[in-house]
């Protein structure tokens, strides 16, 4: 009876693992979908109407308030993060779920359009962590 009880215990183990792992990725897409729109509403109704100094202040002013009402993941820092993610990956439907907002934010330093694809397809099929990466982003710089 304990062989039966011990492999009942392993697959609703695997199958809660399981779950909660895809929970995970939902929460991850969820939010990086959320902050890509934060950032795109930004750009375009604040920074790129010709108001780039008021739009300065104005988004000081909403990232004190949203910290406020959301919590530190809407800091003036993140804010900005947002608006270059919205600049760098412009089409909302080639935002890809399967990454994390992390791999998006490690990506956004790249200089072009096709350096951050080429990652954004590594990391969907190839690399899983923030940390590999980096990894190969340095690499392919020191080859450079």
């Amino acid at each position: 009876m304990s062989d039966m009880m011990a492999a009942l215990f392993q697959d609703l183990a695997q199958i809660i693992e399981e779950g909660k792992k895809q929970v995970t990725i939902q929460i991850n897409s969820t939010l990086t979908l959320v902050y890509w729109q934060v950032g795109h509403r930004i750009n375009s109704e604040l920074l790129r109407q010709e108001r780039a100094a008021y739009g300065k202040e104005i988004v000081k002013q909403v990232a004190t308030q949203l910290a406020e009402a959301f919590g530190r993941s809407f800091v003036l820092r993140n804010l900005r993060r947002m608006t270059q993610f919205t600049t760098a990956f412009p089409d909302f439907q080639k935002v890809s779920t399967q990454l994390s907002w992390s791999h998006f934010v490690e990506s956004l330093p790249l200089k072009n359009e096709a350096e951050r694809t080429y990652y954004a397809q590594k990391v969907g099929k190839e690399i899983r962590s923030i940390r590999e990466l980096r990894r190969q982003m340095e690499r392919k710089r020191l080859l450079e």
